[in-house]
């Protein structure tokens, strides 16, 4: 079996129990974006049987041929958007937590060979699709960013606030805490109707966290960055981690724009490590 044309627009569907057979043709257990143990609770006769039932799907679609009874061939390009999440060189993951708690996590993973977007856009359901380049990256970014990309009503606002408290208002945000959130912010030297602009959003709105990570391919990850972003729409606040130990956020009043540009700089990572030699 052999890839399509690198040129192509290629994504593949999975079912959850079709990539679980798949990792285990491939000798791993899990990748990046799903549980350290995928089968945590369920019981061995129940696991063979998905992974059977897995396996004969695959099959059945001609992504994996069977030679004899313990050995097949997997289509190469399957293994190649795959094997990207398995063991990438740099990770990102992009993902909006929303106020009922749901979230929508879009994982994208680089080699020295390709770069694939995961998602699972329905439960048990997994996306993977090759993108050509760092256009096709950064449009696949500011499409998951899309809600926010309204918010254009900037200010001249900046402030460094430790990374607990705004963890705490994120919480009392979303626990009908308001009052609570907005003095906390007040107290820490946020003008009052920032602090109350904030707490609105929220509350009522996704908050967008983004994490890069690169060299993972090292005995030591070489480096993180992480972004956060808040937005109603109208206004939007772009939270970053700095100082020795990280646990001060610089948050500054920010853009739809902004935080788009800024999602895809914290990605470049990404593809350094897809043209690495």
């Amino acid at each position: 079996m052999t890839a399509a044309p690198a040129t192509q627009a290629i994504s593949i569907n999975l079912t959850r129990d079709e990539l679980l057979a798949l990792l285990q043709l491939m000798g791993s257990s899990t990748m990046n974006g799903l549980p350290e143990d995928p089968f945590a609770g369920v019981s061995r006769k129940e696991r063979e049987a998905r992974l059977n039932a897995g396996l004969e799907t695959l099959i059945n679609r001609g992504l994996v041929e069977a030679q004899s009874s313990d050995s097949a061939v997997i289509d190469d390009t399957l293994v190649a958007l795959v094997g990207s999440c398995v063991l990438p060189g740099a990770s990102m993951v992009l993902s909006g937590l929303a106020p009922d708690g749901t979230a929508d996590p879009h994982f994208f993973n680089a080699t020295p060979e390709i770069l694939v977007e995961h998602t699972s856009p329905r439960p048990a359901i997994h996306t993977f699709t090759f993108l050509p380049d760092e256009a096709a990256l950064a449009e696949r970014l500011r499409a998951v960013l899309a809600p926010i990309a309204a918010a254009s009503r900037p200010s001249e606002f900046a402030i460094v606030s430790p990374d607990k408290l705004i963890a705490d208002v994120f919480r009392w945000s979303r626990n009908n805490q308001a009052a609570k959130a907005s003095a906390s912010l007040v107290k820490a030297n946020w003008p009052a109707s920032e602090a109350e602009s904030f707490v609105r959003s929220c509350a009522g709105f996704a908050i967008y966290t983004g994490l890069c990570a690169w060299g993972l391919r090292s005995e030591q990850i070489e480096g993180t960055h992480t972004l956060i972003a808040v937005s109603d729409q109208q206004r939007g606040w772009l939270l970053e981690p700095q100082g020795e130990r990280g646990d001060l956020l610089h948050c500054r009043s920010a853009t739809g724009q902004d935080v788009a540009d800024a999602m895809v700089r914290m990605a470049r990572p990404l593809m350094q490590a897809a043209n690495a030699p």
